[in-house]
């Protein structure tokens, strides 16, 4: 048997605000990316065969297309004005 503070809620931890800890996250209201594109797209779209090729693509220049349905150019590290991402920085490289 469980005592008793052990089955307590998050929302009853002395010094934290009940409204704190059951309040949903920004991000779990924010609308999912229309523009938005998988690396597999990604890939299909710019020709490459796989993720090393995405790798030397994304290397051998500064600006490349960015995982966006709109192909918006971005640095790198970067992301579009619609909020993709670089292929790099998707994959978790950079």
């Amino acid at each position: 048997m469980k005592n008793h503070d052990q089955q307590r809620s998050a929302s009853h931890v002395p010094g934290i605000a009940a409204s704190a800890v059951d309040a949903p996250s920004p991000r779990a209201n924010k609308p999912a990316n229309p523009h938005l594109i998988s690396l597999a797209q990604y890939r299909r779209r710019e020709g490459l065969a796989d993720d090393l090729a995405v790798l030397q693509f994304c290397n051998a220049d500064s600006v490349v297309p960015a995982l966006c349905d709109e192909a918006c150019d971005v640095e790198n590290d970067g992301r579009c004005s619609h909020g993709c991402p670089a292929p790099l920085l998707a994959m978790g490289i950079i």
